[in-house]
């Protein structure tokens, strides 16, 4: 196999848990590659083992939207109003 359909068949791993709304809870990088550990909120949990660096690199940009979805979500939150006691 082309290294471009193995970087093609690793994306397609991780868009495929992304559209099923796992989260990246793990990952940890090796010479050999990245080992990604994904959960979903139901609790079902996924590895994927990512060989080829254009993989990894789509990873962190994924990741990178991941962090900022969980921060805008955390902000909406907090920023929500409170119900004012009545008088």
């Amino acid at each position: 196999m082309s290294e471009y359909q193995q970087v093609l068949e690793e994306k397609a791993k991780l868009d495929g848990y992304m559209v099923r709304q796992f989260k990246f809870i793990h990952i940890e990088e090796n010479l050999s590659g990245a080992t990604v550990t994904l959960q979903h909120p139901g609790g079902e949990a996924a590895t994927v083992q990512l060989l080829t660096a254009e993989a990894r690199k789509y990873l962190t940009n994924l990741l990178i939207k991941q962090l900022a979805q969980s921060r805008a979500s955390a902000a909406a939150s907090s920023s929500s109003p409170s119900a004012a006691p009545s008088a």
